[in-house]
């Protein structure tokens, strides 16, 4: 585990509607509280940035689980 206080996951994606209802369950199905997201979009791609609190509980699975996500081009874990 990262010794930051929160994590900032960021992807980039072809467009698609329903991307972050797909990213937001990810964390809600653990019960991991979103601080913020950032997201924007053209009619081609979109770039999300989600802050969270690393205490709660997301790990390398979760961060596979988002790139698995249908059009995802990159997917990473920034600390801040």
């Amino acid at each position: 585990m990262v010794p930051i206080e929160f994590l900032r996951p960021t992807g980039v994606q072809l467009y698609q509607p329903g991307v972050m209802a797909k990213v937001n369950a990810i964390f809600s199905e653990r019960g991991i509280n979103i601080a913020g997201e950032y997201l924007q979009t053209d009619d081609q791609i979109g770039y999300v940035v989600v802050d969270f609190d690393i205490d709660e509980g997301f790990d390398t699975q979760r961060l596979e689980r988002l790139k698995a996500i249908d059009g995802t081009l990159r997917a990473r874990i920034v600390a801040r």
